[in-house]
């Protein structure tokens, strides 16, 4: 789960790297930040037994949601 999420970031990451759209390259950065940082969340409670982590972990989501909410109101124009 945990390389699944970091490979996650990575590929947004890459499209972030070719959007042209600077809203757009906002929005995708802030999608890979948010599954880059549940990565690390979910490593920490699942590898590492850290319960202390989950606040770490819905700080990430939160982030990743808004992110994609953002990108979303891009790409429909809302």
């Amino acid at each position: 789960m945990v390389d699944a999420l970091k490979e996650m970031g990575n590929y947004f990451t890459t499209m972030a790297e070719s959007a042209v759209n600077p809203e757009v390259k906002d929005a995708l950065t802030g999608i890979a930040k948010g599954y880059a940082d549940l990565a690390k969340a979910y490593g920490k409670l699942l590898i590492d037994n850290d319960l202390t982590a989950g606040a770490d972990a819905m700080k990430a989501l939160t982030g990743l949601q808004e992110s994609m909410d953002a990108f979303t109101k891009l790409c429909t124009g809302s």
